[in-house]
């Protein structure tokens, strides 16, 4: 087996390898190699870089890629009360995919990661929104990846977070029937933010990032207080679905937290399909 550290020419080998990988992960949305290459090594959160400093090793042998490792320091994160914060000091684990029935080879990359990250004060791995931006920046590991879950466990890395994620056909939804909600729309680059209102009162705001030809994510969605429980949340989605579809958008994928449970009933009952877990690690 051998480890070598990630160049600009190994580009198709490791994108093949990231392909196979992401055959049972639903957020691993088709993207051009050259564009996933930029989310992989120089990627952006809105116009600021996200790693302050990040190293990318991938193991091969007889010429076949076995896994890889991407690890290193964010430029910034987020406080205990949501508040950000610049150069923090924390080590992150953004990438670890291995071969099932390889752990030797999970062992190695994350042997690599750990000389790096051991001069941190604390420790992550599948961190939150630092994810690639083609993956809609969702970075947590998915429950089809258990082998990889099993190795960071193995080596004081605790659950964090989960997530549910869910998919929707958006073609296959009943269209909203509420008269007094109106949709409006304030677009950017390749996300998109809405509100929904009463006469001129907004009760509901939603964020929508635009993936490939077809598919987009929601990546938050919320309702006024005063005006929950009164199916608003529903009603916001489906104003939300037909205007995407007029878009020619006809999947939207989302995700919850996993103890959400009113948030897991409505995406349930709307018909999306829950696609697995997703889990971010702290190590202690």
């Amino acid at each position: 087996m051998n480890i070598r550290r990630y160049q600009r020419d190994d580009l198709h080998k490791l994108f093949e390898y990231w392909r196979k990988v992401g055959a049972d992960i639903p957020y691993f949305f088709a993207v051009s190699a050259p564009k996933w290459q930029t989310s992989l090594l120089k990627d952006k959160l809105g116009s600021e870089r996200i790693f302050k400093s990040l190293e990318t090793y991938f193991a091969t042998e007889g010429g076949q890629v076995l896994g890889f490792v991407q690890y290193g320091q964010p430029n910034f994160a987020w406080d205990e009360n949501g508040q950000k914060y610049y150069n923090p000091k924390i080590g992150i684990i953004r990438h670890l995919y291995f071969e099932k029935e390889r752990s030797d080879v999970g062992e190695a990359l994350l042997a690599k990661a750990g000389d790096h990250l051991a001069s941190f004060e604390q420790n992550y791995a599948f961190y939150h929104i630092f994810g690639m931006s083609c993956n809609a920046h969702h970075g947590k590991l998915h429950s089809s990846q258990s082998h990889v879950e099993q190795l960071l466990q193995a080596h004081s890395f605790r659950i964090e977070h989960e997530n549910a994620y869910y998919v929707l056909d958006m073609r296959c939804i009943t269209p909203a029937g509420n008269s007094q909600l109106h949709l409006c729309s304030i677009p950017r680059s390749s996300e998109e933010k809405f509100e929904v209102h009463v006469n001129v009162e907004v009760v509901g705001t939603a964020q929508v990032k635009y993936l490939t030809r077809n598919t987009a994510y929601l990546t938050w969605i919320g309702v006024v207080e005063r005006y929950r429980s009164q199916g608003i949340g529903r009603e916001f989605i489906k104003l939300l679905t037909q205007f995407l579809l007029s878009k020619q958008y006809h999947y939207l994928h989302t995700d919850t937290a996993s103890d959400n449970v009113p948030a897991q009933q409505l995406y349930k009952t709307l018909g999306f399909q829950k696609e697995g877990c997703t889990r971010s690690y702290i190590q202690v």
